[in-house]
């Protein structure tokens, strides 16, 4: 497990996106860990769970980092091309499974 801070600074050097990026923690709905959100004046947003444990924090991120990088997808195929992203975000971040 690395720090969040590095993990997502990794994400933006190896897969940049064209829009800003805010990361916060908030008390989500249980059972939810994440949320992504765009919008064009304030750009992606990325939720963590305050009940997410600090060890799985990176695999949140990385989760939802995939979510932002496929909203530039302009394609069919969308649930394929997100699995490949997550699985490449994943692979470069946590390793192997």
């Amino acid at each position: 497990m690395s720090n969040l801070w590095d993990t997502l600074t990794v994400l933006q050097h190896h897969y940049p996106i064209p829009h800003p990026l805010a990361v916060r923690f908030e008390v989500l709905e249980d059972g939810v860990d994440g949320l992504w959100s765009f919008d064009e004046e304030i750009g992606h947003v990325i939720l963590i769970a305050l009940s997410v444990p600090l060890e799985k924090r990176d695999e949140v991120l990385v989760h939802e980092y995939a979510h932002a990088l496929c909203h530039y997808w302009l394609g069919p195929e969308e649930n394929s091309v997100w699995g490949l992203t997550y699985a490449s975000l994943y692979l470069t971040i946590l390793g192997e499974h």
